[in-house]
């Protein structure tokens, strides 16, 4: 579903908050500590978590080099590769190896609960001397809650440090852009504060951002064009909540303000207003707001770029039921409009956005989800997407905003037997293609057509079958996890009849070689996954 602007609005709109991760393995029975081991053919990992003082401290360490078939993606002729964003590279820079290691602790002292966080992952890649050998990502958080009181209130204090890189080819032309970034923020809210029949929850969030980015453009054994941009902000935001519930009317009104206030000054104030109507089995919601926003930095934007504001028009219309206590419903429609948002560049050879070109953008749809459950025998679930966004340009909303799918399907079958230890798993998604920009030669120089078209279809399918054995009565070996996943099936059983990978329908993206030669990138490829995780006590 969509959320709405003014209860969900962060402060800069460009960092994240970091939030505690939540235990992904713990038995609060357990006294002894415990040891999550997980092999496959595509994972590895070791879990190991403690509990102190009766199970009021609980402490885990994590270890795991994770699916290494998400960096490397195969094409026809050679190989490309992605990485954050849609990024194509050449022999010189594959990735090696990627690990992840994640702390996580909780400590509840009288009424207070105290929670860790802290995550760090290393990126090794092959590459010429001046890139980076080996690229370290870092996220953690400190929170202070208290939830047992009349008035719940938490604090958290967290950052992260992050890279990221784009790089396209277009025939012999290069380009590439670099962000180092890290931020750090604080959180701090007031839940539950009674003011005759209203309740309000207030909130307010700080972080400094600071990302030193660098971009190039340059032909292949020819001189470099390239630039560096070096900035940093302090942004705060402040949200105030107020509702007052009836037994079959609920209502409030959100106000949160704030913005940038360091390197710059570019101040907002978004409220929201909302209401819901209860029945049996089910609720009625309305919804609407402004949110305000700012370019991304991946754009490497000026300054005075950064601090334009991006407004938000949004309203929404939530319908949810439950019938025969097996199925759910969720129905949603939803208008938004853009007074502005950043647009692609004119010249082909610049491929991220252009902050100062900017259109207003207009979207609306209907969206939804429909869940039945038999006796944790069979359920079922349905998620479905129909919408329309389109940028205005020469007064009319005639032309089709870059990323916008105009529907999309995802089914999910869940099949347990054996008393829910042997699960098998059906989804997939099928949706219309991605609009794109084609391009043509012309005098050695590659031109846009002047026209989006669109991808066709997009279909795929997973599987997943896992079983699950408990085992009680062993000293050590508390149970054990085997689990076969096919991920794309279709593009699998295309493979297994030797067809010409070219014909996969899974194609999204493309870029230009050095022959000027249109080469599709694959943005999955099928694969099979065979491991097993078990569990035990030391």
């Amino acid at each position: 579903t969509h959320r709405l602007p003014g209860n969900f609005s962060g402060a800069s709109h460009s960092a994240i908050l970091v939030s505690p991760g939540v235990f992904s393995y713990k038995n609060m029975q357990w006294r002894r500590p415990q040891v999550l081991l997980t092999l496959g053919s595509y994972d590895a990992g070791l879990c190991f978590s403690q509990q102190f003082r009766g199970g009021k401290d609980q402490y885990q360490i994590t270890a795991n080099v994770p699916n290494a078939h998400l960096i490397n993606y195969k094409n026809s002729h050679n190989s490309s590769y992605i990485w954050w964003d849609i990024s194509y590279y050449k022999d010189n820079r594959r990735p090696l190896w990627y690990e992840d290691f994640t702390f996580t602790g909780e400590s509840e002292f009288k009424n207070t609960i105290l929670k860790n966080h802290l995550w760090v992952a290393l990126d090794a890649y092959s590459s010429s001397p001046e890139d980076k050998p080996i690229i370290p990502w870092g996220a953690g958080s400190i929170t202070l809650k208290n939830q047992h009181g009349q008035k719940p209130w938490e604090i958290t204090i967290g950052g992260s440090k992050q890279y990221m890189e784009q790089q396209k080819i277009l025939g012999i032309i290069v380009h590439k852009n670099k962000i180092d970034r890290f931020n750090t923020s604080l959180h701090a809210e007031l839940q539950k504060i009674v003011l005759g029949p209203f309740w309000v929850d207030l909130n307010i969030r700080g972080e400094y951002l600071f990302w030193i980015g660098n971009h190039k453009s340059y032909p292949k054994y020819d001189k470099i064009s390239s630039y560096d941009i070096t900035s940093e902000e302090i942004s705060m935001a402040a949200h105030v909540g107020i509702k007052h519930g009836l037994k079959k009317l609920k209502y409030g009104i959100d106000l949160l303000s704030g913005g940038i206030i360091y390197k710059g000054t570019s101040l907002f104030m978004d409220p929201g207003l909302w209401c819901e109507v209860i029945f049996p089995d089910g609720s009625l919601s309305l919804l609407g707001g402004i949110q305000t926003s700012f370019p991304d930095i991946r754009g490497l934007p000026e300054s005075n770029q950064r601090l334009k504001q991006i407004k938000t028009y949004s309203g929404s219309l939530l319908y949810k039921q439950e019938m025969f206590s097996k199925l759910n419903i969720i129905v949603q429609s939803y208008l938004h409009w853009k007074d502005h948002c950043p647009d692609w560049s004119d010249n082909p050879y610049i491929f991220q956005f252009e902050p100062s070109l900017t259109s207003p953008l207009l979207s609306y749809g209907i969206s939804g989800e429909f869940r039945i459950d038999f006796n944790d025998v069979l359920s079922t679930q349905l998620q479905y997407d129909f919408n329309q966004s389109k940028r205005k340009r020469n007064n009319t909303y005639n032309n089709i905003y870059e990323w916008n799918i105009p529907w999309s399907i995802k089914p999910l079958i869940r099949l347990s037997f054996l008393r829910n230890k042997l699960n098998v798993f059906f989804s997939g998604v099928i949706s219309e293609g991605l609009p794109y920009h084609d391009l043509f030669l012309q005098n050695d120089t590659l031109q846009f057509d002047g026209r989006f078209r669109r991808m066709p279809w997009y279909k795929r399918v997973d599987t997943k079958l896992q079983y699950n054995q408990p085992i009680d009565s062993h000293r050590y070996i508390t149970s054990f996890i085997v689990y076969l996943d096919i991920i794309n099936v279709l593009d699998a059983l295309t493979v297994f009849k030797n067809r010409n990978d070219t014909r996969w329908e899974n194609v999204r993206e493309y870029y230009w070689n050095e022959f000027m030669v249109k080469k599709p990138v694959k943005l999955e490829t099928a694969s099979i996954k065979l491991g097993v995780k078990a569990s035990f006590k030391l």
